[in-house]
């Protein structure tokens, strides 16, 4: 699944669940797939707004980037900004910091 969503020309037709969650269990299953990592990092990067991206999607992410040991400066800035506009949880916020550092 990995090489075909690193396949794709674009990820605009890929919901934000979907990214997430497939980032998500890589990370989790300790599966590396660097490429696929960093095709979503840069979508996620280039977007203009978040505001599809719901709580639960931006926390996976962040987790995900962490868990799988990929630092992308970039995304978790780009994250961080979201949650603190958006005003999470001083908790999620706490978490995504050290997630992100």
């Amino acid at each position: 699944m990995g090489d075909h969503i690193v396949s794709l020309e674009h990820l605009n037709d890929c919901k934000p669940q979907e990214l997430s969650n497939t980032i998500y269990a890589y990370a989790k299953v300790q599966e590396p797939h660097p490429n696929l990592f960093n095709k979503v990092a840069d979508h996620i990067v280039l977007l203009n707004s978040l505001d599809d991206y719901n709580e639960q999607d931006i926390s996976n992410l962040a987790w995900a980037y962490h868990k799988a040991g990929i630092i992308r400066q970039d995304l978790d800035d780009k994250l961080i900004s979201v949650a603190t506009d958006r005003k999470f949880s001083a908790e999620r916020l706490e978490t995504l910091n050290r997630w992100a550092s």
